[in-house]
């Protein structure tokens, strides 16, 4: 058997067989916490930016009947951990096992919180998360890259940047904002899905300078009706 420990806040935690993907394991796990302590692009950026940050990122992006299914992601990476893409894509073609599991540990964090997505809401939050990853290379990478290594969606010759994202420090700073979100995002979503978007909103206005992402939204608004409407 392979089996995993999930830290638990009162220290009991649980262990789980990762070849059988269980919704539970991310009821149990304290998810918002793991996720703000798991590090993107494998630690090399300019101040730790963690999974949970780019998930509220990615949220803001999308359309508010989204935000629970943008929320969980990249929820199977507190048992994956984050691969950068590279590795992702390599380990992915060489073991059928691993991208196998890969996908259904994701599907049971969606599972867990009765978030079904249709074929264009995946493509919808796709699109959001690469332009995540573009914002964040050019921001805390230090990198500079043509957004067609992303995603092939046409945007302006210079775009739009993104106020507040290689300063704050939400890792450190206040996980909990991230916590008090999750629940709310998640429990309202299914029934109301304006009041989500607006108490993710306000959440994140209290923590981050990254509070005008309207530009962005503008070039990804028509791209999101199209996805949606095939």
């Amino acid at each position: 058997m392979s089996i995993y420990w999930t830290y638990s806040g009162d220290l009991s935690g649980q262990f789980w067989e990762i070849t059988v993907p269980d919704p539970q394991f991310f009821r149990r796990c304290n998810l918002p916490r793991v996720l703000s302590q798991i590090n993107r692009w494998s630690g090399h950026t300019n101040r730790p930016y963690s999974v949970a940050e780019h998930s509220l990122f990615v949220a803001a992006l999308l359309p508010a009947d989204l935000v629970a299914a943008a929320l969980l992601h990249d929820a199977g990476e507190a048992i994956t951990g984050d691969i950068a893409r590279p590795w992702l894509e390599l380990i992915g073609r060489n073991s059928p096992l691993f991208a196998r599991l890969h996908v259904e540990w994701h599907e049971a964090a969606l599972a867990a919180w009765g978030v079904e997505l249709q074929p264009g809401d995946r493509k919808c939050i796709a699109l959001a998360d690469n332009v995540a990853a573009f914002c964040e290379a050019r921001a805390l990478v230090g990198r500079n890259p043509h957004f067609s290594e992303f995603c092939s969606m046409t945007v302006p010759s210079e775009p739009p940047q993104v106020p507040g994202l290689n300063s704050f420090n939400f890792q450190h700073e206040r996980p909990i904002y991230w916590e008090r979100l999750y629940g709310e995002a998640v429990a309202i979503a299914s029934v109301n899905p304006a009041a989500a978007l607006n108490s993710y909103l306000r959440c994140w206005r209290d923590v981050s300078g990254l509070n005008d992402l309207s530009a962005w939204r503008e070039y990804l608004e028509p791209e999101f009706k199209r996805m949606r409407s095939v």
